[in-house]
């Protein structure tokens, strides 16, 4: 949600801060509640038992056979982005998982080995898309869920502007766009958990092996905190070691890596205990240079000593913590008492197949009361009782109308999967709650090039619902959709040949005519064949 701002009391500097210069160790006596900033937050915390009815189980086990190496750095890597500034908006949820996550799952994918082919998804997209039509922030589950059933514009597209009064925008266009978003998303998500009792109090702590193994393999992970930072600054570089409440709500960030070798002297006594080495690396998104919320960074990037982790620390010499303000918590933990978890979040992307695709024309004066559903049916009415429901938006009326006039786009993914056994005989349904008297809905199915397979039509409605069903019956060799098979559809098996056009996912099915898994030119003898009989 978005922070107010706090009255600074005390900057760290080198007239009002005391600063001990030992091997290259720079130390502020900070306190965490002494830092004034205009950065915003906006990861709307949930409970462990939210986040695991989204997520799942955490994931805390570990294959100790699995040798770790004591440093990994994953934002060196081509396809993670270049640090982003949310600016003036509380998108740091859409940051995380889009911006960062996202973007870096995708072009490790497409097994991306330089920047200059990277390519960066747009965290306006899924803020805007979940923010509710205020600037408070989103869950993190929202921007998941996005991602998963709509895909994600990239950045060139829908660029993020970070402006106050852009939270608002949906593209009305950008068609092709928003269809090519839907041919690569999310897959599956995980929820990876250190209790913050773990009392992790060196390196070696073994709790800590769940996150490492995760980063080892390649995976960012996204996660929350509660913002509030006691730090230090070692050879140039920010370490947070302490986390505490604050009453502004919780900030998402993107761990990148870790190294076992990085050190901070919390208690000042002049010696590194086991306790005080090894911390996590992360990206954060106020841009390369801040000094907010009790860190500072020249590169966008600060580091969190493993023992933040802990609820209470594992470190005792010289009663360190007594003239700190505030109350600690677990660095990444979604509470702030010890009976809980520090929580890390991974996702899977995949291309997709696209075969069935529904586009729904939309004219709304309040498109953030709608909720929008789908599902495939051999009826002709809407039972709602095995559908798959889409998160747009949040179906909530919102404390003003907010106006939308374009089209979505949204695949039928696994009711079109594999496309051999759904090409006849099924009725693909469209569902909105939530629909205001003045709206006007239409609604027809497309293929992954954007061909008509049906016909436009409006929308049933009765009361706050409007639904709509297409019928799809092909046959083989009806590439062009036109209910029959003639020598236009061989011509289109020609063109494809020849290269003159490309055939969609379900044309290629319906080119196959002689059903050995190619289109050649022997597709165009059975064709013929079958209407010259």
């Amino acid at each position: 949600m978005k922070s107010e701002k706090i009255i600074s009391k005390l900057i760290c500097s080198a007239v009002t801060a005391s600063v001990l210069i030992f091997n290259q160790l720079s130390i502020c006596s900070v306190k965490a509640d002494d830092y004034q900033s205009d950065y915003k937050m906006g990861c709307i915390s949930q409970t462990q038992e939210e986040l695991i009815e989204f997520f799942g189980e955490p994931i805390t086990s570990y294959n100790a056979r699995e040798a770790l190496p004591d440093s990994i750095d994953l934002s060196t890597s081509p396809c993670f982005p270049t640090i982003g500034d949310q600016g003036s908006l509380g998108s740091c949820t859409s940051f995380a998982s889009t911006y960062y996550q996202y973007s870096y799952e995708v072009n490790k994918l497409n097994n991306v080995t330089s920047t200059e082919d990277r390519v960066i998804y747009s965290p306006k997209w899924t803020y805007n898309l979940v923010n509710g039509g205020k600037d408070k922030g989103t869950k993190l589950e929202k921007n998941y869920m996005v991602l998963k059933n709509w895909g994600c514009l990239k950045n060139n597209d829908f660029p993020y502007t970070g402006k106050s009064n852009d939270y608002l925008e949906i593209p009305a266009n950008l068609d092709n766009e928003k269809i090519e978003a839907l041919s690569t998303r999310v897959e599956s998500y995980s929820m990876y958990s250190i209790p913050n009792e773990a009392q992790i109090s060196s390196p070696s702590s073994f709790a800590l092996n769940i996150i490492k193994s995760q980063l080892k393999n390649g995976k960012v992970l996204t996660a929350s905190t509660k913002c509030m930072f006691n730090s230090k600054m070692v050879n140039g570089e920010c370490i947070a070691y302490r986390c505490t409440q604050n009453s502004m709500g919780s900030h998402a960030v993107t761990i990148v890596g870790y190294d076992d070798n990085k050190y901070c002297d919390v208690n000042g006594n002049g010696i590194i205990e086991e306790c005080e080495k090894g911390a996590f690396k992360v990206a954060n998104s106020w841009g390369t240079t801040y000094d907010a919320y009790g860190i500072q960074s020249t590169t966008g990037y600060f580091w969190t000593l493993y023992d933040s982790l802990n609820y209470k620390s594992t470190n005792i010499v010289n009663n360190w913590e007594k003239d700190l303000t505030g109350k600690r918590c677990s660095m990444f933990s979604n509470v702030t008492y010890s009976d809980g978890y520090n929580n890390f979040y991974s996702m899977d992307v995949a291309h997709k197949n696209l075969n069935i695709i529904g586009q729904l024309k939309v004219n709304t004066t309040n498109r953030e009361s709608l909720t929008l559903s789908i599902d495939r049916l051999m009826g002709t009415q809407w039972e709602g009782n095995y559908s798959k429901q889409l998160y747009p938006f949040d179906g909530l009326s919102g404390e003003k109308g907010i106006a939308f006039n374009g089209y979505l786009y949204f695949d039928y993914d696994d009711y079109a999967s594999p496309i051999s056994s759904y090409i006849m005989g099924y009725n693909w349904f469209v569902h909105l709650m939530g629909v205001p008297k003045s709206d006007i809905y239409g609604f027809c199915i497309i293929d992954n090039l954007g061909n008509k397979i049906g016909y436009d039509k409006h929308l049933t409605r009765t009361g706050a619902q409007a639904y709509g069903y297409q019928n799809i019956s092909l046959q083989i060799g009806d590439v062009n959709y036109d209910g029959s098979v003639t020598e236009e559809d061989a011509q289109c098996i020609t063109n494809y040949i020849l290269q003159v056009n490309e055939l969609s996912n379900v044309q290629y099915y319906l080119a196959d005519c002689s059903k050995d898994g190619e289109v050649n030119s022997v597709d165009i003898d059975v064709l013929r064949r079958s209407y010259m009989k």
